[in-house]
């Protein structure tokens, strides 16, 4: 009787289980096979540590999933937004040491 909520990874499960699939994040590896060919193109190393988000739209999300909450779809797309524009960078630690020393 309990409905354990999931946010996938790689493979939208949503229709599998709609009323637990919150959403899915997704690659986008068109961005990546670009890099490589372009690299391969201009014969230039490919980087080991490659790595890309939101902002090269590497990254995303699915359609979300019918048990999220009404604005969920908005409020996730105002973040990215924000991570896309430099508003938000989710890699400040700084910010979250602060963050994390208001909650305690």
């Amino acid at each position: 009787g309990n409905v354990c909520y999931t946010i996938g990874y790689g493979r939208d499960m949503l229709k599998s289980a709609p009323d637990a699939m919150l959403t899915c994040i997704k690659n986008n590896w068109s961005v990546y096979y670009k890099y490589v060919i372009e690299s391969m193109i201009n014969e230039t190393d490919v980087d080991a540590d490659w790595a890309k988000g939101f902002k090269d739209n590497a990254l995303g999300f699915t359609e979300f999933g019918p048990s999220c909450a009404e604005g969920t779809t908005e409020q996730v797309g105002a973040v990215i937004d924000s991570i896309k524009n430099g508003q938000l960078n989710i890699s400040d630690i700084d910010k979250k040491i602060d963050r994390i020393t208001e909650l305690n």
